[in-house]
């Protein structure tokens, strides 16, 4: 047992002559430290799995020519629950921008529309005087 806690960093006076919850800290600190690790070596696949997928279809040489491996992430992935919410709200922001963007300009093309079809009424009318 004493080589197992040393091997987390507990000195021998801790174990032998401290307190004995001291040992359980220790424990639950070395599990934190494992679940970190692990959680840092998936994200790190994650990353390659992702740069894999991007390039791929450049890569297959059963592809039409021409085609160019997709950009890599221009951020990384969002780890904690404020970046996941900064990330989502992002997005909503963009989509919402695109939306106001995509009216702008189907109005402004309307009122143009409209301003021509008004301005040759104008012109039709003067030139077509009943008689």
């Amino acid at each position: 047992m004493f080589p197992y806690y040393l091997a987390m960093g507990m000195s021998r006076e801790e174990f032998w002559n401290m307190d004995c919850n001291l040992v359980r800290d220790y424990r639950k600190a070395d599990e934190i430290r494992r679940e970190r690790e692990n959680h840092s070596l998936w994200l790190q696949g994650a990353y390659i799995y992702d740069l894999l997928t991007r390039l791929v279809p450049a890569l297959n040489p059963m592809t039409k020519k021409g085609i160019r491996p997709k950009p890599y992430m221009d951020e990384p992935y969002p780890v904690t629950r404020r970046a996941v919410e900064d990330r989502e709200e992002q997005k909503e922001k963009a989509t919402h921008d695109k939306g106001v963007m995509f009216m702008e300009k189907f109005m402004n093309m309307n009122n143009k529309k409209a301003s021509e079809d008004k301005s040759e009424d104008k012109s039709e009318g003067d030139t077509n005087t009943p008689e």
